[in-house]
Formats: C-alpha cells, sequence, structure tokens
C-alpha cells in the first residue's frame, strides 16, 4: 500500500495544478457506507498509515535535506525555529511562515543575496520560519506553474510534523516574493491562515478567493521603481474594500503606504499581524473564481478547494473566470451552491460541518439538486487525503452534481 501511495501522491500534485493527470476524483461511493463514529476511526487509521508510508518519508526526507523537488526544478531552504524560552510551547503547534525572497531576472548570486536578505527580515518572528530559494532564476521567478507544486509540496512536508499546527500556515514575500503571493495565495488559499506581500504588484490572481485569508499589503510611497507599485497597491485596496462592502464576512485586509520609504520598506510589524489569524478549513462562505485571461503558467487550473472540487478534465482555457461560491448552513443542514462556467460540481462533506446521519439538501443557482441520505465512504477518506495531505481535508462524502440539471428545474 505506501507505494501505491507514493506513485498516487505525486498525481495528486500534478492535479492540484493544471495536469489533468494522476488521481481521479471520487463519485458518490456505492459502498454500504461508515458511521460517524467508524468514519473517525478509519481517517485516525490513513492518517497514521499515510505517516508511515513512502510519500511521508519522502517528503520527511525532502524537508530534512532543505530541498525540495518536483520535476526537474529543485528549491532550497533554509529552516529554522525561533521560539523564545520563556514562551510556552503552543498546545496545537508552532506557527509556520512561509517567506519568499526578492530578486527575479538576476544572476543566481544576487537572488541567493536577496535570499539571504530575506531569512533575516523579521527578526521578531515566532515559529517555524522557512524561506525557500526560488527554484528558477526569471523576473515570475515565484509565479511560474512549477512554483505552485513545489510550494504546494513544501507544505505537505511542513503538515507531517508532529510540532507544527496545521492551521496556522502563513505565506509572505517581499518585491518579487510579494508577487507571487498575489498568485500563489488565492489559488492555493485553503492552505494558508493569512499572507502578506510587501513592495509587490498583483499580475494575476483572484483577490476573491481571499475571502477567508486575511492579506497584509505594504508598499512604499517613495519607490523609485518606474513601475507603478502605489497605484497597483491602491487599486488593489480599493477592490478588497469593494468585496468587504459586498461581503461583510470576509475580506480581512490592513494595507499601510510607507511614506517617505521607498527602495527598502520596514515591513517588519507584519509577522505579528498574520500571527493573529487562524485558518478555519471549513468556512461558512467559500468563493473560487478561475481559469481568468491570465497566463495559465502564473495561474494554474486547481481542482480542489476548501470542499469544492472540479472534474479532473477541466483545463485552463482562459474564457473565464469560472466561479463557485459555497454558503454552508449548519442550522439547516443544507449547502448552497452558486456555479458559473462549470457543467458538473464536486461537494466535499465532513461531521464537522453538517450533521451527516440527518438528511442533506444542496441547492445550485437557487434550486435544489440533491436532498436525502449521503454514504461516508472509506474509500472517499482515502483519496481526498492523497489529493492533499491534510488531515483538515479527508472527506468521507463526495457528491457530483450536474450544473445544469439545477438550471433546467428553474
Amino acid at each position: 500500500m505506501t507505494r501505491l501511495f507514493l506513485a498516487v501522491v505525486y498525481g495528486a500534485l500534478a492535479l492540484g495544478c493544471s495536469s489533468t493527470a494522476g488521481v481521479g476524483l471520487l463519485p458518490v461511493s456505492s459502498d454500504a457506507g461508515l458511521s460517524r463514529a467508524e468514519a473517525r476511526a478509519r481517517a485516525d487509521a490513513l492518517w497514521a498509515d499515510y505517516r508511515a508510508g513512502d510519500t511521508a518519508e519522502h517528503l520527511a526526507d525532502e524537508l530534512a535535506s532543505r530541498r525540495i523537488t518536483h520535476d526537474d526544478d529543485a528549491m532550497p531552504l533554509s529552516v529554522e525555529l525561533f521560539w523564545d524560552d520563556d514562551l510556552p510551547v503552543p498546545e496545537a503547534g508552532y506557527p509556520v511562515f512561509i517567506s519568499m525572497h526578492g530578486g527575479g531576472a538576476f544572476t543566481p548570486g544576487e537572488n541567493e543575496e536577496q535570499w539571504a536578505i530575506q531569512q533575516a527580515r523579521y527578526p521578531s518572528v515566532q515559529g517555524l520560519y522557512i524561506c525557500p530559494r526560488s527554484a528558477r532564476d526569471t523576473w515570475d521567478h515565484w509565479h511560474e506553474s512549477h512554483m505552485f507544486a513545489l510550494i504546494d509540496k513544501l507544505v505537505r512536508a511542513v503538515l507531517l510534523r508532529d510540532d507544527i499546527d496545521p492551521d496556522r500556515i502563513y505565506l509572505c514575500g517581499y518585491c518579487s516574493g510579494g508577487n507571487g503571493v498575489y498568485q500563489l495565495g488565492p489559488t492555493l488559499a485553503d492552505r494558508w491562515a493569512a499572507v502578506s506581500a510587501t513592495k509587490a504588484i498583483r499580475e494575476g490572481g483572484a483577490l476573491a478567493n481571499l475571502r477567508n485569508v486575511p492579506i497584509d499589503l505594504q508598499w512604499g510611497g517613495a519607490d523609485p521603481d518606474t513601475i507603478d507599485r502605489a497605484g497597483f497597491n491602491r487599486r488593489d485596496v480599493d477592490t478588497l474594500y469593494e468585496l468587504h462592502d459586498a461581503d461583510p464576512g470576509g475580506y480581512t485586509f490592513r494595507d499601510i503606504e510607507h511614506y517617505g520609504q521607498g527602495r527598502f520598506i520596514n515591513d517588519k510589524s507584519t509577522v505579528g499581524w498574520l500571527s493573529r489569524f487562524t485558518r478555519d478549513p471549513y468556512p461558512e462562505r467559500v468563493v473560487w473564481e478561475q481559469n481568468g485571461p491570465v497566463r495559465e503558467s502564473s495561474n494554474p487550473l486547481r481542482h480542489t478547494f476548501y470542499y469544492l472540487a472540479i472534474d479532473p478534465d477541466e483545463v485552463f482555457d482562459g474564457s473565464g473566470p469560472d466561479t463557485i461560491t459555497a454558503d454552508l448552513d449548519p442550522d439547516t443542514n443544507s449547502v448552497g451552491l452558486r456555479v458559473d462556467g462549470y457543467e458538473h460540481v464536486r461537494l466535499r462533506l465532513s461531521d464537522a460541518m453538517l450533521d451527516l446521519d440527518r438528511p442533506v439538501t444542496v441547492r445550485i443557482n437557487g434550486r435544489v439538486a440533491f436532498r436525502g441520505t449521503v454514504v461516508r465512504s472509506e474509500a472517499t477518506l482515502e483519496a481526498t487525503l492523497l489529493e492533499r495531505g491534510d488531515r483538515r481535508y479527508m472527506f468521507p462524502v463526495e457528491l457530483r452534481l450536474p450544473v445544469e440539471a439545477a438550471a433546467e428545474a428553474r
């Protein structure tokens, strides 16, 4: 079994970005079904097996060697645990900060220098501080398609550590590293508790996806670059205000313009601000936007997002944005979905979200698409574990629902 785990998870890594190869997403289970207690016990056993298997060993080895690989690319790491001796060790584990350096289309030596600077950028950090070194020396070195797989694989490796809090993983970046946050943050939003981008510009990435991920934006008011960084950031702040005004339950952000600062920004407060937030893996509302008219290499199609998924044969064609908004309502044991751009949508459910011993109702675009009893499946638990490598995203139920049928019923 362990060798199967290894093969399937690397297929899932590709599936999580733009490939349609690898593990497929499951239809509704047809087995006899598990009780709530059985599903919890099987999830615990599957997680233990996964952690003892070849995949976990490989990921642990890469993290220990300070080098994450994917295909022909390698991403070196600096990994340090910073924690004051007089502070109690968090019961849930240490927070994790993944911090991406500036640089870009420069010599390897210049990017090495930026990497070293980033390792010392936040002297007050408390937690596991990981500084990856970009795998390539290109202008878009943090948001080429291979970086999504490398960063996601890094998260998978970190999630296997016993001493970290899986719901307090933060992503931050400076200059071109901040550019990467604008892509990696929204695309992999369900991985993060919060994100920050300093001295950055957004060249893609759907801010709408940060509905449940607070973002810290900082920039210099006297930036000497020919790129109007201040203008880009002000416009993004306006967009975040609009998103929050339309959906007051989401879109938490902080914006700081450092007047008089330009090439060098004092953003040391960002780690303290980020530390205030904890990931909710099953938020009451999820907004998922992708397939917009921006190049795929910087915005690859992802096939899973929080408790949502799309079919594995969906491909990026830039004709979107395609959107799914999910509203979870435990009081009525229901989920409302608004879907635009997909023929089918996949909804994953767990007992942490709804009472799966009671009938569940799912509406798509205002019409009932499913009402009835769901079946908990060990196969679905295992498949969703292999997709994500995240204990929080092991689901015993998946419903694959046609969008068109709901539309025709109106």
